[in-house]
């Protein structure tokens, strides 16, 4: 058995032991998706993580706020 296929054993050990397949055929198809999934350039990871950056931005403190703490 090949390297990579051990790997893929491995994870599919894993992912049974944590009742996450509820069937062959389900599992299956989400390994097939994360296997064939494109490979990111960095250009698209910064897109993206500033995409979710923004989404989830912390609102901003009151002016007043930022003085009660700084004395």
């Amino acid at each position: 058995m090949t390297k990579e296929k051990e790997q893929v054993e491995k994870f599919r050990e894993a992912a049974r032991e944590l009742k996450t397949d509820q069937s062959d055929a389900a599992f299956e198809a989400v390994v097939n998706k994360i296997a064939h999934a494109p490979k990111l350039t960095n250009e698209q990871i910064k897109t993206f993580v500033q995409g979710q950056r923004a989404k989830v931005a912390k609102p901003a403190r009151p002016k007043d706020a930022k003085a009660k703490h700084s004395k």
